[in-house]
């Protein structure tokens, strides 16, 4: 009785409706909403919801006792997975989910802070969501982003059209790289958001997507060096959880100038040639970021540090 009337009561609140994102909108994002706070139950007006396409007002209640109003017009739907457990997805175009970014995340106010906030949410996307099927696939958790289940503000929208096709550059995107509270701060003291990106995010620039000219100095060496030991890698690798090959061999590129990192939406790995036992442990490190990228585990630098220096005194076994 007392879930129902919660849920009654939800239901009877007003919810502010977020701007709809215009028809031109491209790409195609899936989300796995509350990829981290199991479901138990989504109803509507109308008693439990059913399997498909959500049209109405919701009420999501979790496991752990807490629920969540929200809104669809047909972007989320329902569905069960094998464990019986009700699932609820997203299918967003790129503009309306970054705006969700942006409103889950930040705050559309801060201008600059936000803009910031959208040009680091297309960099992660692109570099760390899986593309099935013409879509991106990224999960809504504290470990990846958090998204809106409700439509965008109309000016979050303005504020990720503002910055329209500009990524990042030059850095591997982890989430939480950019502290909200901290790009607040340095917006109020006039400073632009490409100097907040710069700030959080040392040695990158800001550039349009597919206008990067980064070129690629292929290091012969040490894409040989890996392509004969990623074989012997696999023994240790599958037992991993989240571990998935890259399908084809990583190119390797000379680094000019910063830290090492992977270009997981090109299959990249950007560092200096191969002289040292710490440059193999560094190849190895960012080869583990491409083939965790899809998992958790893959934004833990120690885990990933450790497995890697593993991962190269195999090598020194014999065959």
């Amino acid at each position: 009785m007392l879930r129902r009337f919660i849920v009654s009561a939800l239901l009877a609140l007003p919810m502010t409706v977020g701007a709809q994102p215009a028809a031109q909108d491209e790409g195609c994002v899936v989300v796995e909403y509350f990829a981290r706070d199991p479901i138990r139950s989504v109803a509507g007006v109308d008693g439990p919801a059913r399997a498909g396409a959500l049209n109405g007002r919701y009420v999501v209640q979790f496991e752990n006792g807490g629920s969540l109003a929200l809104r669809s017009a047909g972007e989320l739907s329902l569905q069960w997975r094998r464990d019986g457990r009700p699932e609820v997805r997203g299918r967003l175009g790129t503009d309306d989910y970054l705006a969700r970014v942006v409103d889950r995340e930040g705050s559309a106010r801060e201008t600059e802070a936000a803009k910031a906030l959208a040009v680091a949410a297309r960099s992660y996307l692109l570099q760390n969501a899986r593309l099935i099927a013409g879509c991106r696939q990224v999960a809504d958790s504290s470990a990846a982003q958090r998204v809106s289940p409700n439509a965008p503000t109309a000016e979050a929208l303005a504020i990720v059209r503002s910055t329209d096709a500009m990524v990042i550059e030059g850095v591997r995107m982890r989430h939480g790289a950019l502290a909200w509270r901290q790009a607040v701060a340095q917006s109020r003291q006039g400073k632009r958001f490409d100097e907040v990106l710069g700030t959080a995010f040392p040695g990158s620039r800001p550039v349009r997507s597919g206008d990067s000219d980064t070129a690629c100095r292929r290091l012969g060496r040490n894409e040989a060096w890996l392509a004969q030991a990623a074989p012997r890698w696999q023994r240790v690798l599958v037992t991993q959880a989240g571990y998935e090959a890259p399908a084809t061999s990583p190119v390797v590129c000379a680094l000019a100038e910063g830290l090492p990192y992977s270009d997981q939406s090109r299959n990249r790995i950007f560092m200096r040639p191969l002289a040292t036992r710490e440059d193999r442990i560094t190849l190895a490190h960012e080869y583990l970021h491409l083939g965790l990228r899809l998992h958790p585990r893959g934004q833990d630098e120690a885990y990933v540090e450790r497995l890697a220096r593993r991962l190269v005194d195999i090598n020194l076994e014999a065959p």
